[in-house]
């Protein structure tokens, strides 16, 4: 959807397409179905042409008023944004498994120039940044004697591997967020344990240090002065980092909610800004001084971005995202909260997914509803869990079916085609499929706080001895209400 700002009028600093919420409204000049879930930012180059990229790794171009330009399949499963080369002849894009796989695509056409794989295991909201000598630098992951390594690597315009730098062997192959370049060519990344790194424009670390608490799944961001401002995703805190040593200078707490998806953005004054999946918009001075925040309307799922006019624009997802809140629509929210989550929805029922648990409640207009999992539900019961809405006498009814199965066939094709040797996150998944428990964060989380490795059986066995009597449905990392 393309909107005009020039009809946003005089509403302030906060502009956005949801104008039911006290924001400002913006006509729609054009908008094109795309289909399918996006989990990324769209590029926009200076003749106005758009080029975005959806979920399933399609990745499409249009012109100013939404005529298809191009449109090309990256092949798997995608939440890259799409990156312009600074000629603008390229647009890169990355996809988040499959192998993580970086492709070069012609600006123009839409054509293949080069492809490089850049990561053997699962690399979620991996952008890459481009330099302006146009070297690329890409977040993946490489293995070597059964230990993965999340890595940056620099690649030329033409493809050609130029550096590798690990920036964290945690055992685990899952890595998030892209890096960030300075004024001076440093590049900046973060690994999925909380580790962040400095690293020349030769491939040679500066520093590295520890958040200490929690996994980070976001791109960092650099402000005015310099200096870095990072988020640690499950310990919900936003850090201002020294960029030439990665000490604190501040931190500040961002609620209740993991923060995903979101990076933070700075202007030319050094103030911060974060479009939270709370629903709120903060902001802060360069000093951590809160300057204002807005009030609680849905969710936020994409980073905001700021005009040359210094105006906010932030897209609410919380009405048809597939992941409208990263902790999900469930069964620990207050009322006040669920209101909230669903209020920017025009329809009074809201059907959502993404929790892996049935869930059905009215509050206040809206009835909310989750059919839970065929496949892996979360709710302590492993039949195959679904649900039939019929139309009855001018309103709808909810059937909530579970149908049990035997899942040992399902168990026996793991063993025989060695799925579960390939990686520790095989043997959790198969202990969710046992347990219709959610525990792959929980583990994740067990284990760092113990600095156990992730990839080691001896892990995994410590972390199922200490969740044996955990009630069904509930694990380390269930919310409670």
């Amino acid at each position: 959807m393309l909107t005009d700002k020039l009809n946003c009028g005089a509403c302030g600093k906060a502009c956005s397409t949801f104008c039911n919420k006290g924001l400002c409204d913006a006509s729609i000049k054009c908008s094109v179905a795309l289909g399918d879930d996006i989990f990324s930012t769209p590029a926009v180059d200076s003749g106005g042409n758009v080029y975005v990229v959806t979920s399933s790794g399609k990745v499409t171009s249009y012109k100013p008023d939404c005529t298809l330009r191009w449109s090309f399949s990256a092949g798997y499963y995608t939440t890259s944004s799409p990156v312009l080369s600074p000629d603008e002849k390229r647009v890169y894009v990355s996809t988040t498994g499959g192998p993580a796989t970086l492709h070069a695509l012609d600006a123009a056409t839409g054509a293949k120039v080069w492809s490089q794989v850049v990561g053997v295991g699962w690399s979620d909201f991996n952008t890459p940044a481009v330099a302006s000598d146009g070297t690329i630098y890409a977040i993946g992951c490489t293995a070597s004697g059964g230990t993965y390594h999340q890595t940056v690597q620099a690649l030329s315009p033409a493809g050609v591997a130029k550096w590798s730098v690990n920036i964290s062997s945690t055992g685990s192959s899952t890595n998030t967020g892209g890096p960030a370049i300075a004024a001076d060519g440093t590049i900046y990344a973060l690994a999925s344990n909380g580790q962040v790194s400095a690293i020349t424009a030769a491939g040679q670390q500066k520093w590295s240090v520890s958040l200490g608490c929690c996994s980070t799944n976001v791109s960092p961001a650099l402000g005015s002065d310099g200096h870095l401002y990072v988020i640690a995703s499950t310990g919900k805190t936003l850090y201002k980092l020294n960029s030439a040593t990665g000490a604190t200078i501040w931190s500040r707490s961002l609620g209740s909610l993991s923060v995903t998806h979101v990076s933070p953005v700075t202007d030319g004054q050094g103030n911060v800004y974060l479009a939270l999946p709370d629903g709120t918009v903060r902001a802060w001075a360069a000093d951590g001084t809160g300057l204002w925040s807005l009030p609680a309307s849905g969710a936020y799922n994409a980073s905001l971005a700021i005009g040359s006019d210094g105006v906010l624009y932030a897209v609410n997802g919380s009405n048809g995202s597939l992941r409208a809140l990263n902790e999900g629509l469930g069964f620990w929210m207050s009322d006040e909260e669920l209101s909230a989550a669903v209020g920017s929805s025009p329809q009074p029922i809201v059907v959502g997914a993404h929790t892996h648990r049935p869930f059905n409640r009215r509050v206040d207009r809206w009835w909310v509803l989750n059919p839970g999992a065929v496949g892996v539900p979360f709710n302590g019961n492993p039949a195959a869990q679904y649900l039939i809405l019929t139309a009855q006498n001018g309103d709808w009814q909810a059937d909530f079916r579970a149908v049990p199965y035997d899942r040992s066939p399902v168990y026996a094709a793991w063993e025989r085609t060695g799925y579960l040797e390939r990686s520790m996150a095989a043997q959790v998944f198969k202990y969710e499929v046992e347990t219709a428990t959610f525990h792959l964060m929980s583990y994740i989380e067990f284990c760092q706080t113990r600095g156990l490795p992730l990839n080691a059986m001896a892990s995994f066995a410590r972390y199922r001895e200490a969740t044996a009597d955990t009630v069904p449905g509930r694990s380390l990392h269930t919310p409670t209400s």
